[in-house]
């Protein structure tokens, strides 16, 4: 198949996906029980890649700017590209709550960069956190960025924090939700979704304007107690999950919230964790 066959036969897999909204109403808890990377990693992915003061950053896809708010320490000005309007006010929020005042959030996605590439200027790289596989034509995405990136040393970094392992309460509780989650929702249709449809993000940029590739990880332990707040918080981040609930979403959390009645006997739980950034430079 011809590159261009590739990506037309990409297109039509994708096509509608991100016109569906996935992540309607699910700004505040994106923000507040979705896995998320370190700030540790964000400095050593700072120092690889020279980020100083006088920098600017992309971020494209950013949600209710995790990845934004911890990178801002480091840069002069991250600017936030985010097509959900529920994230961007999510966002807007936590960066005032931080007293952060150099991320900018505007309304937007992958398709708006040409049209705000003379506005926005040049960025000294672009981040993705859990974004680029949503994106319909990923080797357009990263030619309009490679316009958009500072010539000399410019990256692209895909930002993915990970779980190595879990406790066997917090598998247990999460499988009981699902399974109450696949119930409810049995004769709703699922949200399209581009997972497996596409070519891994190392092929993607080796064919790209950012070739040489690098990948940073950090293993760590975290704390956290196990409340079944945060259990249907976490269901509640995944795409789709609360516009396919709709009107039933009352009925689901009673039923949930008696399932995990034990759960408030576990306490503080520990999680191993893996941050991982695969680099692109030019």
């Amino acid at each position: 198949m011809s590159r261009q066959e590739h990506q037309t036969s990409q297109a039509t897999a994708y096509m509608g996906t991100e016109g569906t909204r996935p992540y309607a109403g699910a700004g505040w808890y994106y923000a507040e029980y979705r896995d998320r990377v370190s700030a540790e990693l964000i400095k050593i992915l700072a120092e690889q890649l020279g980020w100083s003061k006088r920098d600017r950053v992309l971020d494209l896809g950013a949600g209710p700017g995790q990845l934004s708010l911890l990178t801002a320490p480091f840069v002069a000005e991250v600017v936030a590209i985010e097509p959900e309007p529920d994230m961007l006010a999510e966002g807007e929020r936590r960066a005032v709550m931080a007293d952060v005042g150099n991320v900018r959030f505007i309304a937007g996605s992958s398709d708006s960069l040409p049209a705000l590439r003379s506005s926005l200027g040049l960025f000294r790289g672009a981040l993705m956190g859990q974004s680029f596989h949503w994106m319909v034509d990923k080797d357009r995405v990263l030619e309009d960025l490679s316009a958009m990136i500072d010539e000399a040393d410019g990256a692209v970094v895909f930002v993915t924090p990970r779980r190595i392992s879990i406790p066997d309460e917090l598998r247990a509780a999460e499988d009981m939700v699902r399974e109450l989650l696949e119930r409810h929702l049995v004769n709703v249709p699922p949200g399209p979704h581009p997972n497996g449809r596409h070519d891994p993000f190392e092929e993607i940029l080796k064919r790209s304007s950012f070739p040489r590739i690098d990948m940073i990880g950090r293993v760590y332990e975290t704390r956290a107690r196990l409340t079944i707040e945060s259990i249907l918080g976490y269901e509640y981040t995944i795409s789709h999950v609360l516009t396919r609930l709709g009107d039933s979403r009352g009925a689901f959390e009673q039923e949930a919230r008696a399932a995990l009645s034990w759960v408030k006997r576990v306490g503080e739980i520990t999680v191993v964790r893996r941050d991982e950034a695969l680099i692109g430079r030019r």
